[in-house]
């Protein structure tokens, strides 16, 4: 499993207690970390965020490819060397979830508030389950939020992990013709994000597992737009 865009794995060790996964020594921050130091930065140099997004879906074919699910796709899984305005790389890190996608049915784990729907109600197939996280990452790397659907205000952690629970578990029991706009909050004012790039998050967050784009239709789409940024280098 060795590609430019996925942090390479040279061996693994276990013991009575613990299972550790030996890697490469990554240079850089995590995108959470980037999203904290830099706050705006990408809604204002949206060629940057599609740099990002595309070196992030070159990752999830690659896995995809082989038949690999990471499963845990998130902000604090993907590192970054980002400096003076560009990529210069994007690297998808700990496999420590990652699963066969044949048995990746049988499988429920996750970070809470990244995982589909259908995980919860126990009917996950497919790759479609990081197409999803996939899509709250970059929700979350835009707003610096989460969802509110598929949010919880409560102050206890353990009702907020439950309230987050149903939250989901409610979504993935919509009709399959009811479209899911986490842009959709009262209380929230998303007028700053640019239509195409709500467009394209909410095309990942498609309640129906089935309906979901595969990385490679994604990264065709991603690569279109930057061509036409590549048309205006003023944009």
């Amino acid at each position: 499993m060795s590609h430019q865009t996925t942090c390479k794995t040279h061996c693994f060790v276990e013991n009575d207690e613990s299972f550790y996964i030996i890697m490469d020594f990554i240079e850089g921050c995590n995108l959470l970390q980037f999203l904290k130091d830099y706050p705006e930065v990408l809604l204002k140099n949206l060629r940057l965020l599609f740099k990002i997004i595309e070196h992030l879906l070159n990752a999830i074919e690659f896995l995809h490819s082989r038949g690999i699910v990471h499963c845990d796709i998130k902000l604090q899984n993907v590192m970054a060397q980002i400096s003076e305005g560009s990529v210069q790389y994007i690297m998808l890190v700990d496999f420590g979830l990652s699963s066969d996608v044949r048995n990746v049915s049988k499988f429920n784990g996750g970070t809470l508030q990244y995982m589909a729907p259908e995980i919860l109600l126990g009917n996950s197939r497919g790759f479609g389950r990081d197409i999803w996280a996939f899509g709250v990452t970059l929700f979350a790397l835009i707003t610096g939020k989460f969802p509110a659907q598929i949010n919880s205000k409560n102050p206890d952690d353990k009702q907020r992990r439950k309230d987050v629970r149903k939250n989901l578990c409610e979504l993935g029991k919509m009709p399959p013709d009811q479209l899911f706009d986490p842009f959709l909050d009262p209380e929230r004012d998303y007028s700053e994000i640019p239509d195409e790039v709500k467009a394209f998050i909410r095309s990942c967050l498609i309640v129906n597992q089935d309906s979901r784009p595969t990385a490679a239709d994604l990264r065709q789409r991603v690569l279109k737009i930057l061509s036409r940024f590549e048309a205006k280098p003023d944009v």
